[in-house]
């Protein structure tokens, strides 16, 4: 389920199933291309045979903000009927639910005033952050946990190359001194070479620039994945020493910066 520790205890509990499983998904990357959609109903499906009822919500929503239309998400329990009896079943179903009754509309950004789509919903003010992984310059793993017990701020942006992405990151790179001890993550679907041509070009050295080109972690956690680009939408996001959410802003027109000012006075409260 993308937990060691998750996968470790299934091995455990159901190991006959973990090994025809295991079969089975070394045979289908030898014959079949997966997209994400199908990745997400695939561990829906893994999730609700183990009654794991937070994997059920998890891969629920990544399946949603995937383009997987709510029919598919049911459609693929109706499939585990015979293998897992109806009361799993059932109970697995009610979870689906619980996640498409609470599913908004789809969020409505705007690129020059032309709108595009960001699917799923995204983690509000007071949860606990989701973890993600992306990669740094010399594309090592950078998790969120790693910086468990600091402030940290995120700043999504579309794309390095453009023009506001580039005074937004500026920007965060200024401020950083302002802020000691709290960390400055900037995160795009940039390749980490790109990225680390405009940190030497820009002299940007306080914050750390992060790609999630590999697996589109951070994207698909925080339901930020513009439907029609495959870009990063805008944002920016406190997260607590203890990793809960304390601010969060999403830029409705990509063509504008965020509100420092605000991001600034949310800090304040931190520290």
């Amino acid at each position: 389920m993308g937990v060691p520790k998750t996968y470790e205890r299934l091995k455990n509990r159901f190991p006959q199933i973990m090994a025809r499983l295991e079969a089975l998904g070394e045979t289908l990357r030898e014959e079949v291309s997966f997209n994400r959609r199908e990745i997400e109903l695939l561990k829906l499906v893994a999730a609700a045979a183990a009654t794991l009822e937070g994997g059920v919500h998890s891969h629920a929503r990544r399946a949603l903000a995937s383009g997987a239309a709510p029919e598919e998400l049911e459609e693929a329990l109706i499939l585990l009927v015979n293998q897992i009896g109806f009361s799993r079943t059932a109970a697995a179903m009610t979870w689906v639910w619980d996640v498409l009754a609470r599913e908004p509309e789809p969020v409505r950004i705007t690129f020059q005033g032309e709108p595009l789509t960001l699917l799923g919903f995204r983690p509000e003010v007071g949860q606990r952050a989701p973890n993600f992984t992306v990669v740094d310059q010399d594309l090592k793993p950078v998790r969120l946990t790693d910086f468990r017990g600091k402030i940290c701020v995120i700043s999504s942006v579309p794309s390095l190359d453009t023009e506001v992405c580039q005074l937004q990151t500026r920007r965060f790179n200024e401020e950083a001194s302002s802020f000691p001890g709290v960390e400055i993550l900037t995160i795009s679907l940039d390749l980490p070479f790109a990225q680390k041509r405009f940190c030497e070009a820009h002299k940007v050295g306080k914050v750390k620039v992060l790609s999630d080109y590999q697996r589109l972690s951070f994207a698909y956690a925080f339901s930020l994945l513009i439907k029609e680009w495959r870009l990063l939408a805008r944002s920016v996001w406190v997260i607590d020493a203890e990793g809960y959410i304390r601010y969060r802003e999403l830029v409705h027109e990509i063509t504008s910066e965020p509100d420092y000012e605000a991001l600034k006075e949310a800090l304040q409260k931190l520290l």
